[in-house]
């Protein structure tokens, strides 16, 4: 066998190894890409979880807030509502404390119940309480202010109309308090991380 016939087929036994080498680590390859694709889907996916976590936790922490502050909202109508009952001294006092109380939970209301169209209506007033109020804080406003009127005029307290208020407030309550809502709303949340996981995977 002459030279060129044993680099001839020498050529052929490399490029052989070579191919075989190749195909390999391209198989290798493939399998390490499919690993990682794997990691990288149960990342997403334990991500979207853990989204849905923190915001099942911040509704949570969302709702208890709303809670504490719509008992001391009822409590204070109660106050009012009960001062018929007290001397004329003390329903002074109580109709006094009554007014204290609501005058700072309507404020507080505000970050719970921002205004609605802040944009279109109240330009000329401070941000908070530019738009218009929702009824939540409607109810407590308009207690407030038959409270104030009666204690101001030394009237007696036309108590069926106060409850009336206080009967509006409390089913407000119950409309953000629902847990049929809170269900709803845990479901959009998870449909916006849904949509958010899809996208990333377009990308």
């Amino acid at each position: 066998m002459s030279s060129a016939d044993i680099f001839s087929a020498l050529s052929v036994v490399v490029s052989g190894l070579a191919a075989l080498l190749a195909a390999y680590y391209s198989r290798r390859s493939l399998r390490f890409s499919a690993k990682a694709e794997m990691y990288s889907k149960n990342a997403i996916e334990n991500a979207s979880q853990a989204n849905v976590i923190s915001a099942n936790a911040w509704l949570e922490q969302y709702m208890s807030n709303v809670r504490i502050w719509a008992d001391e909202a009822c409590d204070a109508i109660a106050v009012a509502v009960h001062s018929l009952k007290a001397d004329q001294e003390s329903k002074e006092a109580m109709l006094v404390d009554a007014l204290s109380k609501l005058s700072s939970l309507i404020d507080r209301g505000r970050w719970f119940f921002p205004n609605l169209w802040s944009d279109e209506y109240g330009q000329h007033k401070e941000p908070a309480y530019r738009g218009v109020r929702q009824p939540i804080l409607d109810a407590l406003v308009n207690a407030y202010n038959l409270i104030d009127k009666l204690r101001q005029s030394g009237g007696e307290l036309h108590v069926q109309e106060l409850i009336h208020y206080q009967r509006s407030f409390v089913s407000e309550v119950q409309k953000t308090l629902n847990p049929q809502r809170r269900n709803e709303e845990m479901n959009r949340i998870k449909r916006q991380f849904d949509i958010a996981e899809r996208l990333r995977n377009i990308e």
